[in-house]
């Protein structure tokens, strides 16, 4: 697992549970690892157990901020972005404002891209945590949800070609 770092904007809870109070330099307690969870799950999604800065949050707008959060919920329940088929879906829904250098930028963000021209999510899902915070992982589930609801016509055809 990587840590949290500007080239992979993605932290897993093993870089959650690495930091420490700078003015101490004592360990997180309890209290202070949920408080941090806290915040985590206000400004960001929860894509394979791994935490990825929500899209109102970044500098995308627009088709592009739609083009971000389908590829996320597409990470989060496929596993895997097959770019021809992400192309004609958003081709499809007229999302025509997504360049594809833009959306080449957004996928490196989170994601590499394979031998076989499909990208997945740079780190790989965090079994542990989504085990040991059912709490969590349930509020941040259903948020996303909400999400997949409003993007549910450009996820199904994707499923679907």
């Amino acid at each position: 697992q990587s840590f949290y770092n500007r080239n992979t904007p993605i932290a897993t809870h093993i870089y959650l549970q690495s930091l420490t109070i700078s003015s101490n330099h004592k360990e997180l307690t309890r209290e202070d690892y949920g408080l941090i969870l806290e915040s985590f799950v206000s400004t960001s999604w929860l894509i394979q157990g791994n935490w990825i800065l929500k899209t109102k949050f970044s500098p995308f707008t627009n088709d592009s901020a739609i083009a971000r959060d389908f590829c996320l919920i597409l990470l989060n329940d496929i596993g895997k972005i097959e770019r021809v088929k992400l192309n004609t879906v958003l081709k499809q829904f007229g999302l025509n404002g997504v360049k594809p250098e833009v959306l080449e930028f957004m996928l490196k963000q989170f994601g590499i891209l394979t031998k076989e021209r499909s990208w997945i999510l740079r780190v790989s899902e965090d079994v542990e945590f989504l085990a040991n915070n059912k709490e969590i992982v349930e509020k941040c589930k259903k948020e996303l949800g909400e999400r997949r609801k409003v993007l549910s016509g450009l996820i199904e055809s994707y499923k679907n070609l």
